[in-house]
């Protein structure tokens, strides 16, 4: 993550934690499970707020949030394994939503499979079959990166230059690349952190970030 690396490399950007003062927790609505989102997304909450100040020497508006966990379909795939005298056709998981920013709205929405607390067999089922969920600080963390990104008008950029097919591969990259860095690495957008980390390298960070290029 050679662009995310290099921010932290410039002095200015180098204040350590403690230097950032202490600040008012934003408001955010729990619609269900409060205890659980609560205990996850104060500290993502806080690692995104150092991250904001050491690049912009202020604090982003992450506050008036609705969360709320629910139980997203997974995506099924149909399969035939032959042998000399069958066929046996059988599902299995090949795709789950594990978090998602309602564009327009100010809800987050969480898959229960994410949280160890609930996610029980829906969350066993899909580490069978490789699609482990992600830790919860993980996920939280691109969602709200992705509220950042629609408040402060990232979004609006990077669809008025590309279209809202390209910009997306853009803007998930974005949120991927950052939520790696702070969060813990996952294979999650792989193809598509890689075009945002290319853009970095041509433009820079702040301006690929940002969308101004």
């Amino acid at each position: 993550m050679d662009a995310l690396k290099g921010l932290y490399s410039e002095p200015e950007l180098r204040q350590p934690h403690s230097a950032i003062p202490e600040i008012r927790e934003p408001e955010m609505i729990y619609e269900n499970y409060e205890s659980i989102l609560k205990k996850y997304t104060k500290p993502v909450v806080r690692k995104l707020y150092d991250w904001y100040h050491r690049l912009e020497g202020a604090y982003p508006y992450l506050g008036n949030v609705r969360m709320r966990i629910v139980d997203f379909p997974t995506k099924f795939g149909l399969f035939i394994e032959r042998t000399k005298n069958t066929i046996r056709f059988y599902l299995r998981p090949i795709a789950q939503t594990f978090g998602a920013k309602l564009i327009g709205t100010n809800e987050e929405l969480y898959d229960v499979s994410i949280f160890p607390e609930i996610g029980g067999k829906k969350r066993e089922m899909l580490s069978k079959y490789r699609l482990k969920p992600p830790n919860p600080e993980r996920v939280i963390g691109e969602e709200k990166f992705h509220t950042l990104q629609e408040r402060e008008g990232i979004i609006d950029r990077y669809v008025n230059k590309f279209g809202w097919e390209e910009a997306r591969k853009y803007i998930e990259g974005a949120a991927a690349s950052i939520s790696d860095y702070l969060f813990g690495e996952t294979g999650i957008y792989q193809t598509w952190k890689n075009k945002f980390r290319d853009l970095t390298r041509s433009v820079g960070f702040r301006r690929a970030y940002s969308g101004a290029f």
